[in-house]
């Protein structure tokens, strides 16, 4: 048994643009279903079709060539929980407080409240069929309800950032644990991608025999470590003298989660489904630092790394597919953010009753994927403060500077300020994708007015000062771990 509440449409306030002010989607199929896949620490230049020369990624390579794909697509945070929180609400995470990854590990969580108002339970409302299966990350029990409060008539998956278990510990790729609804978690045999996988496809099938659209989250683990040599993908990278272990693991990963890509187009296709079903494929932040011992994943050619406002810690790789609606193997370059997320499919799904509602700066953004519309130029708003990956010493191949905590693009300008330092920096973007030419002293009149408006937008934020102040004591073992206390009726 779940949780239910009445929706409620709060009217909220700060820098807004109006939903109502969007063209609804005119000339498309109605209701269509949605598919969305999100990958977990994959960086913007670990595909085929992003000039990766050596992972073998033909499934997303072939989305890409039979859809959009865009080269400017930006998500709100450098880490996991803050993006998923702006894909289902369409806000800016700092206002629910979510400011880091949840981790059990350390005190504050930071988990989505219950309070918000997200995108299944609205798409649901107007009669989507809805299911989140892999990873969840927006809180566990006792501090929030499972999934399935949040608007879904089904779960499969694991509640924290690690596969199988929140807990570093107890956290695996393979043979790993699957929470199913509200009951407790079962061992599964085989690799976490498959398995997610195996479960999407079953309920594909039903799908095909129902009358109502679905809108499904997939979101994959891979290639978040802890990774496993025991995938199936590995195989094409093994006999290669130029690849070290952490690559061929990872490398492996990355082409088995393509592969399962691969899988849903084809059962999408095999049912008859895929000419109603907009995919949308990306990951949550950029790549994970090289210290870790299965991890090489790449950001090539931005600057940065997860934890980081560069570049590379918040572009990322998205490709958009629906056959026969959007146009073949167009490259968008608007740019593109997490927030636009619900307003895009909040219009495709005829949701009437949030056309008046404000939200944060996200947009619809089907006019911009099927070419309709010329590029705009936009202003997106980022902020950090928690500890980054790297340093000196650290292994990861983009070096150790850290990027400003309170970050913004405008256009083609980026301005990275570290509040309370006195540090600045301003790249144009448009001539400097590295981030490696800094203009701050340059161009003062700039920096100041783009200063001005970080600032501002910042002092609209809810804000937290004391980050990870409390460590949790570690589960004895992997049940005591993986224990939900209301599934024991605590």
């Amino acid at each position: 048994m779940i949780c239910s509440r009445k929706i409620s449409y709060p009217i909220l306030t700060g820098i807004w643009i109006l939903l109502g002010q969007l063209d609804p989607a005119e000339g498309l199929p109605p209701h269509p279903n949605i598919l969305f896949i999100l990958t977990d620490d994959l960086g913007y230049g670990d595909l085929g079709c992003y000039g990766n020369p050596t992972i073998h990624t033909p499934n997303l390579d072939r989305m890409a060539e039979n859809g959009v794909r865009l080269t400017q697509y930006y998500v709100t945070s450098p880490v996991c929980s803050p993006t998923r929180a702006s894909f289902m609400t369409g806000l800016h995470p700092q206002r629910f407080g979510i400011h880091h990854a949840d981790l059990p590990e350390r005190i504050p969580r930071y988990p989505l409240p219950e309070s918000a108002v997200t995108l299944s339970e609205i798409v649901k409302k107007e009669g989507y069929e809805t299911a989140h299966f892999g990873k969840w990350h927006l809180g566990e029990p006792p501090q929030t309800p499972m999934p399935r409060f949040y608007g879904f008539d089904f779960f499969f998956g694991s509640m924290g950032g690690r596969p199988s278990s929140s807990w570093s510990k107890y956290a695996r790729s393979d043979n790993p644990q699957f929470f199913t609804n509200e009951e407790p978690a079962q061992t599964y045999q085989g690799h976490v991608t498959d398995l997610t996988t195996d479960k999407v496809l079953e309920h594909l099938q039903v799908a095909a025999k129902s009358n109502k659209p679905f809108y499904y989250n997939v979101w994959y683990t891979a290639p978040h470590e802890p990774l496993t040599p025991k995938v199936d993908e590995i195989s094409r990278y093994e006999d290669n003298p130029n690849f070290n272990e952490k690559q061929r693991v990872y490398y492996g990963t990355v082409s088995n989660m393509d592969k399962n890509v691969g899988r849903i187009l084809a059962k999408l296709k095999e049912l008859g489904l895929d000419k109603n079903t907009l995919v949308f494929f990306t990951s949550d932040n950029g790549p994970e630092s090289h210290s870790y011992k299965y991890t090489a994943g790449s950001a090539k050619p931005l600057r940065g790394i997860k934890t980081q406002l560069w570049e590379g810690g918040i572009r990322e790789p998205a490709i958009a597919y629906w056959p026969e609606i959007l146009p073949k193997g167009r490259v968008c370059q608007t740019v593109g953010s997490s927030l636009d997320f619900f307003p895009t499919v909040c219009n495709l799904a005829k949701v009437e009753d949030w056309k008046n509602l404000e939200r944060d700066e996200g947009i619809d953004f089907m006019p911009y994927l099927m070419g309709e519309a010329d590029p705009i130029e936009r202003t997106l708003f980022f902020e950090f403060h928690a500890p980054q990956r790297g340093g000196p010493g650290k292994p990861n191949e983009v070096g150790s500077e850290p990027s400003g905590t309170l970050v913004m693009r405008k256009g083609d300008w980026k301005i990275h300020l570290f509040p309370g330092l006195g540090r600045k920096h301003l790249f144009n973007l448009k001539e400097d994708i590295a981030e490696q030419n800094d203009l701050a002293t340059q161009r003062p009149n700039l920096l100041a007015q783009l200063e001005k408006d970080a600032l501002d937008w910042y002092a609209d934020l809810p804000k937290e000062e004391n980050l990870f102040h409390l460590r949790m004591p570690l589960p004895a073992n992997e049940a005591e771990a993986n224990r939900i206390p209301s599934l024991q009726g605590e």
